[in-house]
């Protein structure tokens, strides 16, 4: 199976060639499923009424848009990140470009007006088609190449699934990065989901091929303040109490390690850490464990100084194992560091669900 991801951030209130930022990635095998409980589920920290903490379900008939919509504000709102509202005209402008990109087989954040099923030449372009005007957009997709034809053929030797390409799968591959869920979990307002598969593409009998492409629109709307987080709380995701997140984080481009074959040496999923609206921070140590052997996980500490590609702010971190985690396993983080200046300590458990 082939999977590819890409994200896009445009803030409309400058010059588009000198604001915004991301890249794509071609993110290994990120199919996850429901993992072991673990931990306590928090409460987030919302200091001010304005911040969203309560996350309605998103009113989609497709199974694969509901999946992709609830499992964002879940892990959002678990993780103290706040909630996010359906918006029908960005859900317009993600179904546009996710049906572009199935119908040419392609994934990217622009298009050409002459292929099939075009609807806009770049986010900006399809947001204001479809009627949503925004102070800033942002945009992540991702695709997928399944089916028994596929099944097996990761070059990570990672298992792999003959199955449809399935939503919940692509966002949960999503929150396994460095870029894409820096970008998921930014301060939004709404967002609207894309998702478009093919029929069967091949004529060999009793096998199977498919494509399939999800995309996310994010933004906010024009005349909106974002929601701003005050609290002094380090926020992290996964945070303590996370099930079902993918034990892998395949490549990533930009890649926050460009000397790495993420093909041949895939990491394990990154916990992100984020300071409050205008903070900093720093993780000096970190450790992580297997909680039911004790068994320590060889991990990396990216600070926004380590950035190679210049993408973190300074009060994003990310703490990477160097090698994928177990499925459906329990683990312990444990950092040090400081925040805004002060010491950070944090001890949390999460589990992961399965690689498939």
């Amino acid at each position: 199976m082939k999977i590819s991801s890409t994200l896009s951030i445009v803030a409309i209130a400058c010059a588009l060639a000198a604001c915004g930022g991301g890249g794509g990635s071609d993110s290994g095998n990120s199919n996850a499923g429901a993992g072991n409980g673990g931990g306590t589920t928090p409460t987030p920290e919302t200091p001010t009424e304005t911040y969203p903490s309560d996350a309605q379900p998103g009113n989609y008939a497709d199974v694969n848009r509901a999946k992709i919509f609830d499992i964002i504000n879940k892990n959002r709102v678990t993780c103290g990140f706040g909630a996010l509202k359906q918006n029908s005209l960005l859900d317009t402008a993600s179904s546009g470009h996710a049906n572009y990109l199935r119908l040419n087989e392609t994934i990217s954040h622009t298009q050409v007006n002459t292929n099939p099923g075009f609807t806009g030449a770049d986010l900006l372009a399809r947001a204001t088609a479809a009627g949503y005007q925004a102070t800033t957009l942002g945009e992540i997709v991702s695709n997928e190449n399944s089916g028994s034809l596929f099944a097996g053929t990761s070059p990570s030797g990672i298992e792999t699934s003959p199955n449809l390409p399935s939503g919940e799968a692509r966002i949960k591959g999503l929150f396994s990065s460095v870029y894409h869920l820096s970008a998921a979990a930014s301060e939004w307002v709404e967002m609207g989901v894309g998702f478009s598969v093919s029929g069967n593409k091949t004529p060999i009998a009793g096998e199977t091929a498919y494509y399939g492409v999800a995309v996310v629109n994010f933004g906010v709307p024009a005349g909106t303040s974002t929601p701003v987080y005050t609290g002094g709380k380090v926020r992290s995701f996964p945070c303590n109490g996370t099930t079902g997140v993918s034990p892998l984080f395949g490549p990533e481009s930009p890649s926050p390690y460009p000397s790495r074959d993420f093909n041949a040496s895939p990491m394990g999923t990154p916990v992100y850490f984020k300071a409050a609206y205008g903070g900093s921070i720093e993780i000096k140590t970190a450790e992580m464990v297997q909680v039911s052997s004790s068994a320590p996980v060889a991990t990396r500490i990216l600070n926004s100084t380590d950035d190679v590609n210049k993408l973190l702010a300074i009060g994003e971190a990310f703490v990477i194992p160097d090698k994928p985690l177990l499925a459906n396993t329990q683990y312990r983080i444990t950092v040090s560091g400081t925040s805004d200046g002060k010491p950070l300590n944090e001890v949390f458990v999460f589990s992961t669900g399965t690689q498939n």
